[in-house]
């Protein structure tokens, strides 16, 4: 009872109550600041996965307008270098084209496959996007 009374009676704040609500405090501000750190890092991955998306499909749409004879490796690759689909400076691309024929010495020469691997680097991991489509001559 008596304990009571002077705990009732001490209205000032007690330095293990500083101490203890700034540790507490301190924790969880450091584990929402973490969990805010790691959400931007994941946020600016899903980005740069977009974008190199969006350059891949650019470059497979600019094969459709191309004709089958313009469609070589060494032709895109040219297309690619000398800017011709606009790409930032931490994006490469590598362009692919494989005539089906070559795969199997009994098919025509009509089918193309064109393989596009857009490739990036975040946080000093290298990250890439791979796609492929058949470009089929036009008769």
């Amino acid at each position: 009872m008596k304990f009571l009374k002077k705990c009732k009676q001490n209205k000032a704040v007690m330095g293990v109550d500083i101490v203890v609500s700034i540790v507490v405090l301190s924790l969880f501000a450091g584990i929402i600041a973490g969990m805010f750190a790691e959400l931007f890092i994941q946020n600016v991955s899903i980005r740069m996965d977009a974008i190199a998306v969006n350059y891949a499909v650019t470059i497979l749409e600019d094969t459709d307008r191309l004709s089958y004879a313009e469609v070589t490796t060494e032709n895109m690759m040219k297309n690619v270098e000398e800017g011709r689909y606009y790409m930032a400076d931490n994006y490469t691309a590598n362009i692919e084209v494989t005539n089906y024929s070559d795969m199997d010495s009994s098919k025509e020469d009509i089918i193309k496959i064109v393989k596009v691997t857009i490739s990036y680097t975040l946080r000093n991991q290298e990250y890439s996007y791979t796609v492929q489509k058949l470009k089929i001559k036009e008769m």
